[in-house]
């Protein structure tokens, strides 16, 4: 190649030397590759390789060129390592590692058999119950009544046809045991120790734990409960269950009970719960049973209506008619319930003498 130089003039009347080849008569100019900033620029080398963009990316991409001595550099926004990149044109594909980020940019990896990737799906409500969901859990209760009257009552371990619902503003608890050996102090054989799970005067969930002492009435620390969600036995002796029948009552009205526990049973039997303040339930399932052949129809009930609450009146939400016989229904689409809501169930025999039984559940929010 025989070069040569011809001078040519800038705007500004400086003289350059441009170095060409002449080709048949024809002059070429030689131009060397360089990038850079207006004002700037920075010439390509092996060692300071062009970048290259990927249409649709908003940063260049590290990229790796087969026969190239050294690679471009591609960097992919939002992942970890660079990927396997494919350019059109090329005989064979560009390497590529690819890594999966969760929202905070941290890498994780995917187990894989011969490079297939293993799926597991856990259903929504098994992340619930494996405490995998931030503020969700399980509510629901269920609960049991023998020999139901003609007028119908609520299902719980009562004697009461509707279950006492405390007021609003809260109430004083005692709890008693018609035994002696439902004790804490000294142990007795029976319950020791029993839970107390409650709303307070704003609905806010409380637990408190109350020692027994056989048939003297102990009253709960708390002194404004507006509603009992749950009474189970804490600690017990060798028995393992409770000596005699233990009742939650109204202070001042041994017979007004909000909950009990039965002789030989380690927690209450009742169908009915509040959602606490600042929850929403959602309902996913109920089921009924009723035997010694009578016929009986059992209500699912609940104080709210399209997700509204309306305080104390109770709307049916299902309705089963059972001669011994089982109903469990899972709803299509869970039913939203708010806070301060009450869900219980209901029965009403055709003939006198039922037994009957129920359960309910879903999961709680904040």
């Amino acid at each position: 190649m025989a070069l040569q130089s011809v001078q040519v003039m800038g705007a500004d009347g400086t003289t350059y030397n441009v170095v060409g080849d002449v080709i048949g008569g024809v002059f070429y100019p030689i131009y060397k590759a360089g990038f850079g900033a207006v004002g700037a620029n920075a010439l390509v080398s092996a060692a300071n390789p062009l970048p290259v963009v990927i249409p649709g990316l908003a940063n260049p991409l590290p990229v790796s060129i087969p026969g190239l001595a050294n690679p471009l550099p591609v960097s992919i926004p939002g992942l970890a390592d660079p990927l396997p990149v494919s350019i059109p044109g090329l005989a064979n594909p560009l390497p590529v590692q690819s890594q999966l980020v969760d929202e905070g940019g941290l890498a994780y990896g995917v187990k894989h058999i011969s490079n297939k990737p293993r799926v597991s799906a856990m259903p929504y409500l098994y992340d619930i119950a494996e405490g995998n969901v931030a503020g969700h859990g399980e509510f629901g209760t269920f609960s049991e009544r023998s020999a139901v009257v003609l007028a119908g009552a609520d299902i719980w371990g009562g004697v009461a046809e509707a279950i006492p619902i405390p007021a609003d503003a809260g109430e004083q608890l005692y709890v008693v045991s018609t035994s002696l050996n439902d004790d804490g102090t000294p142990g007795g054989s029976g319950a020791r120790t029993v839970a107390v799970h409650y709303l307070d005067a704003t609905g806010a969930e409380q637990e408190e734990i109350v020692t027994m002492e056989g048939t003297t009435p102990v009253a709960l620390d708390e002194a404004n409960v507006r509603f009992v969600n749950d009474f189970h036995v804490e600690t017990v002796g060798d028995l393992r269950a409770a000596a005699g029948l233990i009742t939650l009552y109204q202070s001042g009205d041994a017979t007004r009970v909000y909950s009990q526990i039965r002789l030989g049973g380690t927690l209450d039997l009742s169908s009915q719960r509040m959602v606490p303040l600042g929850k929403t339930f959602y309902l996913v399932s109920w089921n009924a049973t009723a035997t010694d052949n009578k016929s009986v129809v059992i209500r699912l009930m609940v104080t709210a209506r399209h997700g509204v609450l309306f305080p104390r009146i109770f709307f049916t939400k299902d309705s089963v008619y059972l001669y011994n016989n089982v109903y469990s229904h899972e709803f299509s689409i869970p039913i939203e319930i708010p806070a301060l809501s009450i869900i219980k169930c209901y029965c009403k025999p055709v003939t006198a003498g039922a037994y009957v039984t129920t359960n309910w559940n879903g999961w709680i929010e904040t």
